[in-house]
Order: C-alpha cells, then sequence, then structure tokens
C-alpha cells in the first residue's frame, strides 16, 4: 500500500526536495556549531591542540579552507608549528614551574585559538564566521 504524492505545487510554495534541502543545511549548520564547540572544549583542556586539529584534518583534505581567510592552517608550515607547538605545551605543562592555567595569559590564549579553530571550521563549513568563533570560544 503506497501513497500518490501529487506533483502539483501551489503558487509560492516550494517543493520538498527544496524542504528536504532545508532541513539538511540546517543540521548540517547544527552539526558544525556542535563541532565548533568541542573545539572549543579541546582548546579549554589544551590551547594549541585544537588549532593543531583542525590543521590536521585541513592537510587531510576533511577541512576546503582555500580561499578563505584561514587558508594559511592548509598549509604544511602551519601544520608543523602547530603540531610542534602542541607536543610542547603537552610537555611545557607538565613542569614544575609552569604558570596557573587559570592565569591571564593562559585564559586569553585558549579563548583566542579556540575561537580561531571554530572559525577554521566554520569557514569550510560555509556557515558564518561569527557563530562558529564564539561556539569555539
Amino acid at each position: 500500500m503506497g501513497f500518490e504524492v501529487d506533483r502539483e505545487i501551489a503558487p509560492g510554495r516550494t517543493d520538498f526536495a527544496s524542504n528536504l534541502r532545508k532541513d539538511q543545511d540546517g543540521e548540517i549548520t547544527m552539526a558544525a556549531l556542535i563541532l565548533c564547540f568541542l573545539l572549543g572544549c579541546v582548546a579549554g583542556l589544551r590551547s594549541l591542540t585544537a588549532p593543531a586539529v583542525v590543521c590536521w584534518a585541513a592537510h587531510f583534505g576533511r577541512l576546503h579552507l582555500a580561499g578563505t581567510r584561514l587558508a594559511f592552517m592548509g598549509h604544511w608550515p602551519a601544520l608543523i608549528v602547530f603540531t610542534l607547538l602542541a607536543a610542547l605545551e603537552l610537555v611545557g605543562d607538565k613542569l614544575p614551574k609552569t604558570p596557573a592555567r587559570t592565569g591571564a595569559v593562559g585564559m586569553i590564549a585558549r579563548i583566542v585559538l579556540g575561537g580561531l579553530s571554530g572559525a577554521a571550521l566554520a569557514a569550510a563549513s560555509g556557515i558564518s564566521l561569527f557563530l562558529g568563533t564564539v561556539a569555539g570560544s
């Protein structure tokens, strides 16, 4: 038992496929914002890990940053720099003379680098850079 779908569309109304595309775009936008938020959570734990993850994702072709202001994160020098800095941060945090994570410099770095990572993901996803930056912060 199936049903027939009326293919005629009333004036001013869209077809089912257009509505489906709108719904899919909404889901893609929400998924991208959730990923920006999760990158911000990662940056809250280790400030340089989130940009390193974005660089690796761009390097492997999962994020397409070409043609955006953040295209530099897709190039290999940024990949090397962020990866080395993330590894040095991991080692440096274990040293006894490391300042508190809740200090002003550490908090500002976490917020800025989380926002940068969120903005890169937003640019690759085609959503608002502002929303990606805020979600990543």
